[in-house]
């Protein structure tokens, strides 16, 4: 699977879950994928968001992790998703989530 560090868009939810992420891969020293993102609304300020996960899954393309809205935005929103690892590596999909409200759906690699 490709190193998913990059610039991604969210491409899928309403006009208003559309946004920029900067993604970041990167091992641990127990030789786990950790992804770290930052993301934030296009042409707006509702929302700016951080997730903290770890790649697993057959053939790695499974995301866990837990998100939380910051400061950037005006949304506190917090809580899991679970994310598929799509397209060789372009494209990430939602799968699951709980906490609050999370509208991405879909991300493509920019």
């Amino acid at each position: 699977m490709k190193d998913l560090t990059g610039v991604w868009k969210q491409t899928g939810g309403s006009p208003a879950d559309k946004g920029t992420y900067y993604i970041r891969q990167a091992a641990d020293s127990a030789g786990n994928q950790n992804v770290f993102w930052f993301g934030k609304q296009t042409g707006g300020d509702g929302w700016s968001n951080v997730l903290f996960g770890t790649i697993s899954g057959a053939g790695g393309d499974t995301i866990g992790g837990n998100w939380a809205d910051v400061p950037d935005g005006n949304n506190r929103g917090s809580g899991t998703l679970t994310l598929k690892i799509t397209n060789g590596g372009d494209g990430i999909e939602y799968v699951a989530g709980d906490g609050n409200y999370f509208g991405g759906r879909t991300w493509v690699r920019q």
